[in-house]
């Protein structure tokens, strides 16, 4: 399985917004466009939203229903979907719909706190190192199998994880732009708010970036 690469310091990334996303923030290579007033099509690349109004985002493994003020990061490659809420507000801001022909074509919560990635692999070993291949710190981990080849993960992971290894945050985060900065602060917010494992172990590992270092990079 090939390693991930991070892109450099200089990746390009876009800041931007729409009639009802507040706030949309993606690498200039994601491949992200609106297909009408509430939908949207995530082909390739990661993308951070924050929704002004009720908003569907189609990718290749589900259609993600992202509701009022919600924020999500989803990120799709050859092989995987996945899809975080990095908001602290009510349990159904954000779903998941699968397609019909699974066992699991009903809306799907991902909770606060919650990712869920739909991975596609014959192998289930393969499928597992895939989705931890992003080296989050994750717990409550569940599974199930779809059809055609699919597997669908679901746990609670660690935001500040998150910020360590993901390359759109780290980029967003260092970003000076006001909307960026904005979105930064709010999803720091809710890392206190759901009391990330992190914080509350009191002694976050030396490579691990505590909840000051990030207020520090930002503001």
């Amino acid at each position: 399985m090939a390693k991930q690469t991070e892109p450099p310091d200089n990746a390009s990334i876009v800041v931007e917004s729409s009639d009802c996303l507040e706030s949309i923030i993606r690498f200039q290579t994601s491949k992200f466009k609106q297909i009408d007033e509430h939908t949207y099509k995530l082909d390739f690349g990661p993308v951070l939203v924050q929704a002004d109004r009720d908003t569907i985002i189609n990718t290749p493994g589900c259609s993600v229903d992202i509701k009022d003020k919600a924020i999500a990061l989803i990120a799709v490659s050859p092989t995987y979907t996945r899809i975080f809420n990095l908001h602290e507000s009510w349990k159904d801001n954000l779903k998941i719909l699968l397609s019909e022909d699974n066992p699991f074509h009903m809306a799907i919560s991902v909770g606060p706190g919650q990712d869920i990635a739909i991975i596609r692999s014959q192998n289930d070993k393969i499928a597992e190192r895939i989705y931890l291949d992003d080296r989050v710190h994750r717990r409550k981990i569940s599974h199930h199998k779809l059809k055609n080849d699919g597997h669908i993960y679901r746990a609670r992971y660690s935001i500040l994880d998150l910020f360590k290894h993901n390359y759109l945050l780290k980029a967003a985060n260092r970003s000076k732009e006001r909307h960026a900065k904005h979105l930064m602060g709010k999803v720091l917010r809710t890392a206190v708010a759901l009391k990330d494992p992190d914080l509350e172990r009191g002694s976050i590992k030396s490579d691990r970036p505590t909840l000051q270092d990030l207020m520090r990079k930002q503001f």
